[in-house]
């Protein structure tokens, strides 16, 4: 220890030696020369010296570095020496001696800690165990009516818990307050109750009004009173030395001020009460002399953050913020809030030190101890100080605290709007960019974390993950929205939340918020299979890869631990990945889409920690991009800030591996479906290898050539993938020879054909090969393992196969592209790509019939005898067409065209991975990979190039029958499939024929339609010109009216043969005939069999009345007959699509009942009961 620095005074001075167990023990020594001296430990207890500390060495003077308690300069990391031993402090330090034990009141977080006088004398120590300290809780809860439902429950669960947490019983807590605020105000105590009291009391209070801070603020300051000591009656030594009582607030608000005014006044009136804040002025408080601390919650996206963090600052000492966004949350301990029940003894003058020691559990907890000299001396305070070099695990958590309390500070500035642009953009470039590079220079020696084990590694890692996710958070929402004045009130009310909430250890855990929060089973599986890997695994400084090339493996990004060193903890080396994925890669992995191997190294568990803090200062989609097509996602920046959303394990070595494919589980198990609870086998079958499919497209396409990391990202994913393939090999045989014992699978595969070529189409459709270019992977391990072997003839074959599948694949339905989307499918379409004239095809083969039929007309013919006959004309014609003229230029057609389209992007690609197979089944090395491999068969560069036109618009025709899986299955089924590369010319035969044929018989049938019309207008005709109503009814014996064309021609013929008004007793034939031809009945027919026997006997006599009377004065007489509007009603609900609603106001605009309102309303809900009902009602008032 350093010898003590001289004191400013000559009084005597009592010598106070204080040890922190904070993992890296400081001692001080302390020298009293004043009346109170007090000094706040928290997890950094030198703040208060480093502000006092100048740098040396390489740091320029001009800009002098933040230095840490370790004597390392932050910045460039030399061992600067410090000044004079002697230091002069303000006097605004306190100290307090003794023995306590501190336990929380305002959070969950329980801690002890003794403070152990040597040998006090007996009298001294009676009385120093005589004092206590005071404390004062205040629950200020905001019951307006916008809190009602769960945000007010939530709330009330909180005061229930920190009222019962208060220790009454031991008599510290000298009052408890809830004051309810809305409109209005109402304070209730709380003290004393018990919990079923507390709870009745808090639960009863309803929810209404408006939010109304300054009444609350009003009501808080009326409260605050001078607290008084408890127990100063047992020495003179001790009664200088009673404290007054500590003040604590809770605030609870989901909103922002009404607008009643008065809140700035009701705020400056509380700080004058409670202290003037805790940003400047002496640690007491103000106007009562105690110490404040206000903490504040904020529910929701609506309150006021910037309110609500001023709030927190309120007292003597700062507070906390807290922002809960969803009722599920739970609320975090309040940090420095751990000192409400805590004993305090009054010091008295010892022989020996007294020693501070706190557990370990409390290392990273922001703890307030005091010690207090009674003695007055007046004078200035000097202290010596020694250390010793800390580990970097207490720098971390240094570094950590510093960042917390610089983002709350200009946070609050920036919510506050009191900083002009040109502060904010100096905020910026000189300070905040220091302090970056400043933390960039810590996370640089995080290989000496690596002497702390694996739990003190990971967590002095997460302290500077978390530190440099706060400060991107606050670099990009807050004060990128302040630069350009749209800051928003959730930007600062989350990145306050995020820099005042305590990083418990649990959050350690890979919690990925609510994704990640129900896996932990399966993390916990991982960390045990890590754990007996680690076991078995040895020295790993002594592994080698098998290529022996250590440094082009690289080391994290994050952690800039190599491979060697990340294996030693548990770790393992990845490729960073960016990667999309739609909805469907939840439960096709394949659907995954790698975007691009990056050239940054990661580690596993760097990775998932980047993204953890990523996801609780971000939204989902800038983080990971959610499912779609999200651009501008970032879990982690690159090394050249490029994004990386992924990662991928490698094989480097067995040892590696055996720690890789653990945490390759919930890696690959993210990246498909944003939660590790979604693992499945699936994913490691087939995200390793759609990665060495992107990798080999890099390394051989788009003319770019192989670049050497592009050579290295092939070689390491495909060992890669090598490794997975041996730990799926049985499987994955079975994949691509088929069989169901897996086992049958491992031996004689070579002299198998593949299942993708054996099986036909069936066996390659979207449900049996999700993807081709993992099955082609697949393929490729095979074949470099020697468990598979390809012909000349195979990788012919292969190729066809693969661009007809790949081909319809990238076929969009027609329905959703139209006819220029790789198929045709209606029957011009169809003719168009064949080159055939419809009108011509259909005039030679009724040419070709009447030529072996000289004189006769289609209708001499029997139906079935005219389509037997035609179809043979039109299969004769086919036959002679001469397919490759005529379909020469079938690559200008729109359906082959986005063929050709859809070929560059998605199946040459596939064609070229399918060329790394043929060159290692063709002689490619067998374990390494070739430098200057070449393809032995090279995809053309365009469909027209490669395949003629006659297969080019066979495969167009066969698409169009099968753009979807399902229609494709149902196509093969029925034996329609034919291959369009080999037998194009019977594909095209088929299709002509249908075509032509539909035509054809599309003729046949206005043929037919022309002689119905023909008779349908003789009938009208002989219908009109009836002399009786009985020649009529005989006209007509045998149709239908509802037939198209039926009625209107009666009607038509009837307007010819009578004029105006129609002639109406056929008229009322034609309604009483309708469809099934029976008489219209009224309702009451249906009453009983007697009454409707009767009824219809006078409808008889009532329609024999009509024909005398239609005899006697002719059938156009206007007296014959009038139908009800139930007649009308019912005769167009059934010829409503025959008959117009202009011609039925002119068929009975004139009867009682219906006008043009009501045939408009029926005819516009075609006429259903509800409009009928509906315009009854309407006439009925009407009339």
């Amino acid at each position: 220890m350093a010898t003590p620095g001289a004191c400013a005074s000559s009084s005597a001075a009592t010598s106070w030696q204080v040890q922190l167990g904070f993992r890296g023990l400081k001692t001080l020594d302390l020298r009293q020369e004043q009346e109170c001296i007090v000094i706040n430990i928290f997890t950094s207890i030198s703040m208060l010296i480093k502000r006092k500390r100048r740098s040396t060495g390489n740091c320029s003077p001009a800009t002098p570095p933040r230095e840490w308690p370790d004597g390392d300069c932050f910045r460039c990391g030399a061992a600067h020496q410090p000044p004079a031993a002697a230091m002069t402090f303000p006097a605004d330090l306190m100290l307090r001696g003794g023995t306590a034990v501190c336990r929380s009141v305002l959070g969950q977080t329980s801690l002890d800690i003794e403070l152990a006088a040597a040998s006090p004398a007996p009298a001294a120590a009676a009385a120093a165990a005589a004092v206590r300290e005071a404390v004062r809780l205040y629950l200020v809860l905001d019951n307006s009516g916008s809190m009602a439902g769960s945000p007010l429950d939530t709330a009330k669960r909180a005061v229930i818990r920190f009222a019962q947490a208060a220790p009454a019983a031991a008599g510290v807590m000298e009052a408890c307050w809830l004051v309810e605020f809305n409109t209005s105000t109402r304070a209730h105590s709380l003290l004393g109750l018990g919990g079923a009291q507390i709870e009745e009391a808090v639960g009863t209070i309803p929810a209404g009004g408006s939010t109304c801070f300054h009444r609350a603020l009003s009501t808080l300051a009326d409260l605050a009173a001078p607290s008084a000591p408890l127990g100063a009656t047992a020495a003179a030594a001790a009664a200088a030395a009673v404290a007054a009582a500590r003040h604590f607030v809770v605030f609870f608000s989901d909103g922002c001020d009404s607008g009643y005014g008065g809140v700035e006044a009701a705020l400056e009136s509380l700080q004058a009460r409670l202290g003037g804040g805790s940003g400047g002025g002496s640690g007491g408080g103000g106007g009562t002399g105690a110490e404040w601390c206000v903490h504040t919650l904020g529910f929701g996206r609506d309150h006021d953050a910037a309110f609500l963090s001023s709030l927190t600052l309120a007292g003597s000492a700062p507070g906390s913020f807290q922002y809960i966004q969803s009722m599920a949350e739970q609320m975090g301990p309040f940090p420095g809030s751990c000192a409400g029940a805590r004993l305090f003894c009054a010091a008295v003058p010892l022989e020996g030190p007294v020693e501070v020691e706190a557990a370990a559990r409390a290392a990273s907890s922001r703890l307030g101890l005091r010690l207090e000299v009674p003695e007055a001396g007046g004078q200035a305070v000097q202290l010596a100080l020694t250390w010793r070099k800390a580990p970097l695990g207490e720098l971390a958590g240094e570094a950590l605290a510093v960042v917390k309390r610089l983002l709350i500070s200009w946070t609050h500035s920036l919510a506050t709007r009191s900083l002009p642009s040109a502060a904010v953009q100096a905020l910026r470039d000189q300070q905040l960019a220091p302090l970056r590079r400043e933390l960039a220079a810590v996370q640089a020696r995080a290989k000496e974390l690596l002497p702390l084990g694996r739990e003190g590694y990971r967590a002095a890692r997460a302290s500077l993950l978390e530190a440099a996710s706060l400060l991107n958070q606050f670099e990009s929402d807050v004060l990128a929205a302040a630069l350009d004045g749209s800051l928003t009130n959730h930007a600062v009310a989350s990145l306050n939340h995020q820099t005042f909430q305590h990083l418990s250890k649990a959050a350690m855990r890979k919690n990925l918020g609510k994704r990640v929060g129900q896996n932990l089973e399966l993390l916990e599986e991982v960390e045990a299979g890590v754990a007996a890997a680690l076991g078995e695994l040895g020295d790993p400084a002594t592994l080698q890869p098998p290529g022996g090339a250590c440094a082009s493996l690289g080391a994290c990004a994050v952690s800039c631990l190599d491979w060697r060193e990340a294996l030693a903890v548990g770790d393992c080396l990845c490729l960073g990945l960016d990667v999309e994925r739609p909805e469907a890669a939840i439960m096709d992995p394949s659907r995954l889409v790698i975007k691009a191997i990056q050239p940054t190294r990661i580690t596993a568990e760097s990775f998932m920690d980047a993204l953890s803090f990523a996801l609780s200062g971000r939204s989902g989609a800038d983080v990971h991009g959610g499912f779609g097509r999200g651009a501008g996602a970032r879990v982690v920046a690159g090394e050249g800030r490029e994004p990386i959303t992924g990662a991928l394990p490698l094989y480097i070595c067995p040892q590696h591996w055996s720690v890789a494919r653990l945490h390759a589980k919930p890696l690959l198990a993210w990246m498909c479906t944003l939660s590790p609870l979604g693992y499945a086998v699936e994913q490691v079958r087939t995200v390793p290898f759609l990665v060495l499919a992107k990798a080999l497209r890099d390394l051989g396409g788009g003319g770019r050539g192989g670049t050497s990391f592009r050579d290295w990202a092939a070689q390491q994913v495909l060992d890669t993938c090598m490794a997975v393939y041996r730990d799926l090999r049985p499987r994955l045989l079975s994949e691509l020879f088929g069989g169901q014992d897996e086992a049958g699978c491992s031996c004689g595969a070579a002299a198998r054909r593949l299942r993708y070529l054996e099986g036909g189409p069936a066996a390659r459709t979207l449900d049996v090969v999700p993807s081709t270019e993992v099955w082609l992977m697949w393929l490729l391990c095979a074949v470099r393992s020697g468990d598979a072997a390809l012909s000349a003839e195979d990788c012919d074959d292969l190729r066809l196969a693969v661009a007809e599948e790949e081909l319809r694949r990238c076929t969009r339905p027609p329905e959703a592209a139209g006819e220029a989307a790789g198929c045709a499918t209606s029957a011009a379409a169809i003719a168009s790509l064949l080159g055939v004239d419809l009108q011509q095809a259909v005039a030679e083969v009724e040419a070709r019939w009447r030529a072996f039929h000289p004189g006769c007309e289609y209708a001499d013919v029997e139906a079935a005898e005219l389509a037997a006959e035609l179809e043979a004309e039109v299969a004769s014609l086919a036959a002679a067409v001469d397919w490759r003229a005529q379909l020469g230029q079938a690559g200008s057609h729109p359906a082959v065209a986005a063929m050709e389209a859809g070929y560059r992007p998605w199946v040459r690609p596939r064609l070229d991975l399918l060329a790394w197979v043929e060159q290692a089944s063709l002689g490619g090395e067998a374990a390494g990979w070739p430098s200057s491999a070449r393809q032995p068969w090279a995809a053309p560069e365009t469909l027209a190039a490669w395949l003629p036109g006659p297969a080019l618009a066979a495969l167009a025709l066969q698409n169009g029958e099968g753009a979807r899986n399902a229609d494709r299955r149902a196509y093969i089924a029925a034996g329609l499939h034919v291959d369009p590369f080999k037998q194009p010319e019977a594909l095209l035969r088929r299709f002509y024929c249908k075509v032509v044929w539909d035509a054809v018989r599309a003729g046949l049938g206005d043929v037919r339609d022309a002689a119905y019309l023909r008779s349908a207008a003789r009938m009208a005709e002989a219908f009109a010109a009836a002399a009786s109503l009985e020649a009529a009814a005989d006209a007509i014996e045998g149709w239908r009216l509802g037939r198209p064309h039926a009625l209107r021609l009666l009607l038509d013929a009837l307007r010819r043969a009578g004029g105006a008004p129609l002639p109406l007793p056929k008229m009322r034939l034609l309604m009483s005939w309708g469809l099934g031809r029976r008489l219209l009945r009224g309702d009451e027919d249906r009453r009983s069999p007697a009454h409707a026997a009767a009824a219809l006997g006078q409808a008889a006599a009532k329609v024999q009345a009509e024909v005398e009377v239609g005899e006697a004065g002719g059938l156009g007489s206007p007296t014959a007959w009038i139908p009800s509007r139930r007649h009308v009603y019912r005769f167009l609900q059934a010829n409503h699509r025959q008959v117009d609603l202009p011609e039925a106001l002119e068929l009975f605009g004139g009867c009682r009942g219906v006008d043009e309102a009501y045939l408009r309303l029926q005819y516009a809900d075609g006429f259903t009961s509800t409009a009928r009902r509906k315009a009854f009602r309407e006439w009925r008032d009407a009339a």
